[in-house]
């Protein structure tokens, strides 16, 4: 598949989960912070699809306005997997095309790139 995903979730057990699923055919690019985020946005003009949790790091939506930011020069999908129904709606409102609980991520991610 060749392509590259950015992956912005700050539990490292669903980082590596991810990368273990996907990492064979997939370049993950892992964000476990809105800076590191931003730095992997910036630094990577061929990121493919973006998965965007809600709450990064801690329990309160903070990257709302990150994925509003990202959706302005950003055409690809951007995936919302909160684990909260109400984030991702949130999420879905500042941007995202798709949205998901975090453990069906890599089916999701494969449906996409098909």
């Amino acid at each position: 598949m060749n392509a590259k995903v950015l992956i912005v979730e700050d539990q490292k057990l669903y980082q590596d989960l991810f990368s273990d699923i996907l990492g064979d055919d997939i370049t993950i690019l892992k964000a476990f912070t809105i800076e590191e985020a931003k730095e992997h946005f910036s630094e990577n003009s061929d990121i493919d699809i973006i998965a965007m949790d809600a709450c990064v790091p801690g329990d309160i939506p903070n990257t709302l306005i990150l994925t509003s930011e990202i959706r302005k020069t950003f055409k690809g999908p951007i995936i919302a997997i909160s684990s909260s129904y109400e984030y991702r709606t949130m999420l879905m409102k500042f941007g995202c095309d798709y949205q998901c609980k975090k453990e069906k991520l890599p089916k999701t991610i494969r449906q996409i790139l098909v």
